[in-house]
């Protein structure tokens, strides 16, 4: 075979490639995919290496020989249409075998067709099956000194029923059989944030005087330097010591429920891509590959496939709730608190009437009863309307009122504050077709700072950024009920 590649190269190339492979009766695939699955939704994710001039469709049934020409006849069989990778298949059974096809068609017409993948959610891992795992993982955002409590960490970023994970907890849970690719994403071991984790040891934090425990991620490869005292999975994870800073691995009993990152969660509202010199283009863009508008939610949401319970903007997926917690349609002119049907958490919307959460009431953060770092903080700072004017008397209030219904509302943590930020909007940055009256300004967290006692995150809705101030500040406050 010879290919000249002069003159419109990439084309021509192309071109001669595809017309030698027909010649010569080669049957060419799609690229394999991937899939994330979401058992808990009862949905997938898939995606693959996407060629920007190439469609794709997907076919899913529960035949292991279905004829995709001829889906309608299979059991379940359905087809979804110039999809894009990112893609979620939704409405799947637990514990119940599908097979999915991807088929990719060139500019030409001509088209490929890869091999049935089988999928299955397993309902070992939904959550509120019988059978879901005891212990969930989950590691801190923040570093935190050597010596500084590895349980005041994990309390103050995950909630009272939050514990330091202990490394034979790891290796029961790798025994057990359940996906380290969940582990992994929940402990966000990953090079974003980092591939290692202070643990306990049999419930010991240090080694020796000063080397406390630790896990890193080796994936198999382990540097040569490095002291292994145990390890799984072929040093897949292994257990070391030393002095150094390190972020927390934290575990919660039970069901998972907690006040730390949710097992469902937003995706960042950003449903467009770049070119690295115009924001606002459409997905994908020829060579910007693996853009945050070309996964996730928002791209579903963006492409039409994704299924949700209410509405919103890009892949948020939000209910109105009246006076009583009773749901609304999203054509309601008037609501009093709004769920997140991704992460479950139930969310006050301010007003403008003046009075108790009217969104000029500032307040400072006074936290005498949840995590603090040892200072509760500065009791009526701020400015308002109904209540002392802390975060801690506004709580007191709003649940003696009992606000939708309910009487368990709270100051939000750092995470499920930034959970509701929408990422491509600023000046504020956040659906405002359901929470109205949100001013571009700084809201409260529960999250106390590692930086010092005197300290706590907040979340600045001009733009969705967070960062901390002095407890003796003021700022608004959005309260929060579910999670915990």
């Amino acid at each position: 075979m010879d290919i000249q590649a002069d003159g419109y190269a990439g084309h021509a190339v192309y071109e001669q490639i595809v017309d030698w492979l027909q010649e010569e009766d080669v049957q060419l695939k799609p690229p394999s995919p991937e899939f994330e699955s979401d058992a808990s939704q009862g949905q997938v994710t898939m995606r693959w290496d996407q060629r920007s001039d190439w469609t794709y469709n997907v076919f899913v049934s529960r035949d292991a020989d279905c004829d995709v020409r001829n889906y309608t006849s299979c059991t379940e069989g359905r087809m979804m249409a110039d999809v894009v990778s990112g893609v979620t298949i939704g409405d799947l059974d637990r514990d119940v075998d599908y097979y999915v096809v991807l088929e990719a068609k060139d500019e030409q017409g001509n088209a490929w067709l890869q091999d049935a993948k089988k999928i299955r959610l397993d309902a070992a891992h939904g959550d509120d099956d019988e059978t879901d795992r005891s212990t969930h993982f989950f590691g801190t955002e923040d570093t935190y000194a050597h010596d500084f409590s590895r349980a005041d960490a994990c309390v103050a970023e995950f909630g009272q029923d939050a514990r330091v994970a202990d490394w034979y907890e790891v290796v029961a849970y790798y025994e057990d059989g359940n996906s380290m690719t969940e582990f992994f994403q929940d402990a966000r071991l990953n090079s974003e944030y980092g591939r290692s984790l202070a643990v306990l040891r049999d419930g010991e934090q240090y080694f020796s005087s000063s080397r406390t425990y630790f896990i890193s991620r080796h994936d198999g490869d382990v540097p040569g330097t490095y002291l292994v005292h145990d390890e799984i999975g072929g040093n897949l994870i292994s257990l070391g010591s030393w002095h150094n800073d390190r972020r927390v691995l934290c575990v919660v009993d039970g069901d998972g429920a907690m006040a730390g990152p949710a097992k469902r969660l937003n995706d960042t509202g950003i449903d467009w891509c770049v070119d690295g010199d115009t924001n606002n283009l459409a997905c994908p863009v020829a060579g910007y590959p693996g853009q945050d508008g070309d996964f996730g939610r928002d791209a579903a949401a963006r492409d039409g496939n994704l299924e949700k319970v209410g509405d919103g903007a890009a892949g948020f997926d939000f209910t109105k709730l009246d006076a009583n917690g009773n749901s609304l349609p999203a054509s309601a002119t008037e609501w009093s608190c709004v769920r997140d049907n991704v992460t479950g958490l139930i969310w006050e919307v301010k007003t403008t009437d003046g009075g108790l959460r009217d969104r000029d009431n500032t307040y400072s953060w006074y936290q005498p009863d949840g995590p603090n770092m040892g200072n509760p903080g500065t009791q009526n700072g701020g400015n308002c309307v109904g209540s002392n004017c802390d975060t801690h008397g506004f709580v007191q209030v709003v649940n003696d009122q009992g606000l939708c219904g309910a009487n368990d509302w709270r100051l939000p943590t750092r995470d499920e504050l930034r959970s509701i930020a929408h990422q491509g909007r600023t000046n504020p940055a956040i659906d405002e077709a359901y929470f109205p009256n949100t001013r571009s300004s700084h809201f409260w967290s529960a999250s106390p700072s590692a930086g010092g006692s005197d300290r706590a995150w907040f979340v600045n809705f001009d733009f969705g950024r967070d960062y901390w101030h002095f407890k003796s500040f003021t700022n608004r406050v959005r309260l929060v009920r579910g999670g915990q």
